[in-house]
């Protein structure tokens, strides 16, 4: 009898793993700046795919926020929980004060009051390569020229309560239930501690 040997050699293909540029961000919404309230509100959709519809790595994925075509840094003065300064915000980033995250869907609420238009740009960092998406405007433009903006909706007007169901003025310490009610018939309520 024979003995066969067989000698089997485990073989590990690689196949590069090539970054591709992101998706182009979807405004969803974008309330401006209301001085009454202290504060502005953009929500929109961060594809977290490239523009040939391959996955990305979350961990990989970034985003901007424009004021002027420029790229806001966030930083503790204005943002609790922000301990350094971040002008690249990681996709998952969520405080449930500013930032918010459900699955692509992003709301941040900002500070800033002089400005006449904002933007959104998604990034993808693989080691030492960056890929970025074109930065929209919340009327909807891709980055190749500035135009106004021009919202669906306007805010008509904000209502600040207590817990209790009381209205508060800005004055007021502790935390506020603030219902913003717009032209369309839309409202939106967050939890906002002062």
């Amino acid at each position: 009898m024979r003995k066969i040997l067989l000698l089997l050699t485990a073989v590990t293909l690689q196949f590069p793993v090539m970054a591709q540029t992101p998706a182009t961000p979807t405004i969803s919404s974008f309330s401006d700046y209301y001085a009454l309230q202290g504060y502005g509100e953009i929500s929109f959709q961060l594809p977290a795919n490239d523009t040939e519809n391959n996955s990305l790595d979350t961990e990989k994925l970034f985003y901007n926020i424009y004021f002027d075509d420029k790229a806001y840094t966030f930083t503790n003065d204005w943002y609790s929980t922000v301990t350094t300064d971040m002008t690249d915000v990681p996709y998952s980033y969520s405080d449930n004060l500013d930032f918010f995250v459900s699955g692509e869907k992003h709301d941040l609420f900002f500070y800033m009051e002089d400005y006449s238009h904002v933007g959104v740009q998604s990034i993808y960092k693989d080691g030492e390569k960056e890929y970025r998406s074109p930065i929209v405007y919340s009327d909807g433009q891709v980055v190749t020229a500035i135009s106004h903006l021009d919202n669906d909706r306007r805010l008509a007007k904000v209502v600040s309560t207590d817990l209790m169901g009381r209205r508060v003025d800005a004055s007021y310490h502790g935390v506020v239930l603030q219902t913003k009610v717009y032209d369309n018939g839309e409202s939106h309520t967050v939890k906002v501690v002062k």
